[in-house]
């Protein structure tokens, strides 16, 4: 079924729309809706949330229902496969442009921190929000993951089965999925202090270019948000559950 041409029935979560064409990441994006933390609420209540006009977006989501996406395969993906696909894209991301975010932020305080002091207000929030992420992505590495991946291979052995005593990891995607929210949160503020990410106009180049990073950062967090919540975790937890059945 082609979700975006199905748009009379309000009852589809906004995860669904992306699920089924990830390019309509694109348009929630461009109208503030979020479709990650909040991806399971239905569009019409989206809307009327953000006060936008539920015709409008809906001919936009019905126009692109025609064009191909490359990236609709994520759905079809074996778990472990997408497990390491998004260590070795999102998480390796994450890692890289914290740092220099980081310093970026500290460059423009300095600079323009005198005349737009909300820049103080965004480098704290950033540097609480990257340390959060590093534990976060640990912990999904480390245990999280792992155990994905065991859940994938039992699923692939003859006997179909895996062990009753081992962790189930329902507990552990509760806790991912609450400090995703967290993470969200803290992004949220961040494009508000902002402006949308929009640079003052007597900013410099760094200005410039931190706030289109930090814009950036923010829509790969999205993805990497929504492949886990809507995607991962909830293919993986089904999955457990009929091995453990």
């Amino acid at each position: 079924m082609n979700i975006t041409n199905e748009i009379k029935d309000y009852s589809f979560a906004i995860k669904d729309y992306v699920s089924a064409n990830y390019k309509t990441a694109e348009i929630f994006e461009k109208y503030g809706i979020d479709y990650c933390c909040n991806g399971s609420r239905d569009l019409e209540t989206a809307c009327k949330e953000k006060n936008i006009d539920f015709n409008e977006i809906s001919q936009k989501l019905k126009e692109l229902g025609n064009k191909a996406d490359e990236t609709a395969g994520y759905n079809e993906w074996d778990i472990d496969f997408l497990a390491d696909y998004i260590i070795n894209t999102h998480h390796a991301y994450v890692k890289k442009m914290i740092p220099v975010i980081k310093e970026h932020l500290v460059k423009i305080a300095g600079k323009h921190g005198e005349n737009h002091p909300e820049i103080y207000s965004i480098k704290e929030l950033f540097s609480v929000l990257g340390n959060d992420l590093l534990n976060h992505l640990q912990k999904e590495e480390k245990i999280l993951f792992p155990i994905i991946k065991e859940i994938a291979n039992f699923a692939k052995e003859d006997s179909g089965k895996q062990p009753a005593n081992r962790m189930s990891i329902q507990g552990p995607v509760t806790v991912m999925e609450s400090e995703h929210a967290g993470a969200g949160e803290i992004l949220e503020k961040m494009k508000l202090l902002s402006d949308n990410y929009t640079a003052p106009a007597d900013g410099c180049t760094t200005y410039k270019v931190t706030f289109q990073e930090l814009n950036d950062f923010e829509k790969d967090l999205h993805k990497h948000i929504f492949l886990e919540n809507s995607i991962l975790f909830p293919k993986a937890i089904s999955l457990e559950v009929k091995l453990r059945s």
